[in-house]
């Protein structure tokens, strides 16, 4: 059973209209037609559009398996590109039947495989001018020099990107030549590019994140829902709330996205040991949810047990859920990750801040539990989700801050505290001296030196008495 239309809606709005039609379509077809419908009809408003077309997604999944959406999202995509019906039944063939041998998910085959050959057929017949046919890939018609132009606009640039996007597009090419639909394609020499080892160095921090200072996290929230262009005006406020959970939870970026509405809604009240309520939420379920649902399963990067949110940012998302009329089935943050970065890449202009990423949220509050834990690594790997052995939270997130700093940013922007910070916190707040490994490691190898030099003083005691 699906939930009834409130009759608070007028059934004459095109938006109640849609609402009714998605929970009474029986298929992919009607889902995917009535999708096109809502995004370009006029007469509903940006946040009534996004939640349609997201309550058509929740919908999707409950109809049909991993692999039908695949399918149909298959012959949507090729029944709409500029091509032959040649190369649209070769590209059916091949995204159904042979890239699904060698991809490791379906969620890749969607994201990336499908997207990447449509983007380089529409993009090929806007240069051709005419509908793109299979002969169009031989290396007769097709240089090199194109294949590179469109890989610098699709990746922006990024060299790890574009040779990610070029492996796609070539073993396409490859299989049409094994097929003997085509003669040859460009050889592997006419794409080299170097993958200049700053550019790894830079993506490698990136993805770890930069400690933030109070004054820079102050900046950023400040700024965050600034409005620019082509951002609608729905998104602004819940950048500002994405990037509070993701400093006050230490979740990774991509796990922050899994969460829906549901997830807060079935969660439980505690409180910190500085008496602040915080609601617990099942994180680990929720992403293992969603992974599941797109083919996908945890390895490498886990999510931790539980996250904790705190009361007023928990009061602000709730008021903002029910302003735009969302259900518990919505995800709780609607946003891409291309949306997300650029929203960075905004804020490193206006703050003048460098380096941004959304790991840095990560990155700083990491650092926050491992000072105000007194250096505990056992309770720091157990909220951020790392294995018992991982080497990784002192390697790469952990840096020196001052005490005092690190329990403003606990303060100020609601990070949980659990009871095995009490101690620690209770001498940074009376001024007291917060110990740190190596002053511990220093001082108890001072007294095993002075215990060694005890013992053979002993000796040399108890030697001159046997003499005397």
């Amino acid at each position: 059973m699906y939930p009834q239309i409130s009759a608070e809606f007028d059934p004459t709005r095109k938006y109640s209209i849609y609402l009714r039609k998605i929970y009474q379509a029986t298929s992919l077809n009607e889902l995917e037609s009535l999708k096109t419908q809502i995004e370009r009809d006029p007469k509903i408003t940006e946040g009534e559009r996004h939640y349609l077309i997201s309550l058509i997604g929740i919908r999707r999944k409950s109809i049909a398996e991993p692999w039908d959406i695949y399918e149909a999202e298959v012959d949507s995509t090729i029944e709409a590109l500029p091509a032959t019906d040649n190369l649209k039944n070769t590209l059916s063939i091949y995204l159904k039947m042979i890239a699904p041998m060698e991809a490791r998910s379906i969620e890749y085959l969607r994201k990336k495989v499908l997207k990447n050959i449509a983007a380089f057929v529409r993009w090929l017949a806007y240069r051709r001018g005419r509908n793109v046919d299979v002969v169009d890939f031989d290396h007769s018609n097709l240089s090199g020099y194109e294949i590179l132009q469109f890989l610098e606009e699709r990746s922006r640039g990024r060299p790890k990107t574009k040779k990610k996007i070029l492996g796609i597009i070539r073993k396409f090419g490859m299989w049409l030549v094994a097929e003997r639909r085509i003669m040859t394609f460009p050889p592997k020499e006419a794409f080299r590019f170097k993958v200049e080892e700053e550019d790894e160095e830079s993506e490698m921090e990136r993805k770890l994140g930069h400690l933030r200072r109070l004054s820079e996290l102050e900046r950023i929230f400040e700024l965050a829902s600034t409005p620019t262009p082509r951002v609608e005006a729905w998104k602004l406020p819940l950048f500002r709330y994405y990037f509070g959970v993701l400093l006050c939870t230490g979740l990774r970026p991509s796990h922050a996205l899994c969460l829906r509405i549901k997830d807060f809604e079935e969660g439980g009240w505690i409180e910190d040991i500085l008496g602040r309520e915080f609601l617990e939420v099942d994180s680990k379920r929720a992403v293992v949810r969603e992974k599941k649902e797109r083919g996908e399963a945890v390895t490498r990067k886990r999510p931790p047990s539980s996250i904790f949110i705190p009361r007023d940012l928990y009061d602000d998302l709730v008021r903002y859920w029910s302003g735009m009329g969302w259900r518990s089935d919505s995800y709780a943050f609607p946003l891409d990750y291309k949306t997300l970065e650029r929203r960075m890449g905004f804020l490193e202009r206006a703050t003048g801040i460098p380096r941004l990423s959304l790991y840095d949220f990560r990155h700083t509050w990491a650092t926050v539990i491992y000072l105000c834990s007194g250096h505990n690594v056992r309770l720091l790997r157990d909220l951020g989700g790392w294995r018992a052995d991982s080497d990784v939270p002192l390697d790469h997130y952990v840096e020196i801050m001052t005490p005092e700093e690190a329990l403003t940013i606990a303060e100020r922007f609601g990070i949980f505290l659990p009871r095995e910070c009490r101690i620690t916190v209770e001498q940074i707040r009376e001024g007291r001296k917060v110990v740190t490994p190596e002053e511990q490691s220093r001082l108890f190898d001072l007294v095993d030196y002075l215990t060694k030099r005890l013992k053979e003083l002993e000796e040399r005691i108890r030697e001159l008495e046997r003499r005397g």
